[in-house]
């Protein structure tokens, strides 16, 4: 039998993560089965226990590490030379767009919206769901200090990185929220938050 490589691990775990991504979106954390998450990750189930203790050990390093994953690009729109005002508007497009078109993203809504993390054995896991928040909402500020509203920047941060789940949530439940232009509906947030 032939040993496996660091890169061949590293490509097994992800296989499950984002697996175990799909499937916890489709039937929630209860109606997940293991065998089914190894199977559409083309694994034996030893080697899901290989990286991972249970399925809730899974399900939280999904929502730790897809949120950030999928995050980084978006945040990357807030840095640069750019005037903090473009900045901000890309930042906004760039996340309304991945909520309506990246299938992780979705999948990760999906995750975040059961319910389901609201369970005891996530609880300590949402601490860092919950740091991942503030970090957003700290970028946010960072940009809106330079676009001189360093008395309120925090506030006005929270309440675009609020808005910014509420239209992920949106587009999750509501088909008509994607009739609006990405641009536009940043444009008209942004007019707001800026104002």
């Amino acid at each position: 039998m032939a040993r496996r490589t660091a890169e061949d691990a590293a490509r097994t775990r992800e296989a499950i993560l984002d697996a175990g991504l799909h499937v916890f979106a489709e039937r929630g954390f209860a109606g997940a089965q293991l065998e089914d998450i190894a199977r559409r990750a083309d694994v034996t189930r030893g080697a899901f226990y290989h990286h991972f203790t249970n399925k809730a050990d899974l399900y939280l390093a999904i929502l730790q590490e897809r949120w950030d994953t999928v995050m980084a690009p978006l945040l990357q729109q807030l840095r640069g030379r750019r005037k903090p005002a473009t900045r901000l508007h890309a930042f906004v497009v760039a996340f309304i767009e991945a909520v309506r078109s990246d299938p992780r993203m979705k999948s990760l809504m999906e995750m975040s919206l059961s319910g389901d993390v609201k369970l005891p054995e996530f609880q300590s896991g949402m601490a860092d769901k919950s740091a991942a928040l503030e970090l957003w909402t700290d970028a946010v500020a960072h940009v809106l200090e330079e676009a001189g509203h360093a008395a309120d920047a925090r506030d006005r941060a929270t309440a675009l990185v609020m808005f910014l789940n509420g239209v992920a949530v949106s587009a999750s439940l509501y088909p008509g929220a994607s009739a609006l232009e990405a641009r536009r509906l940043a444009q008209l947030v942004l007019d707001g938050v800026l104002g």
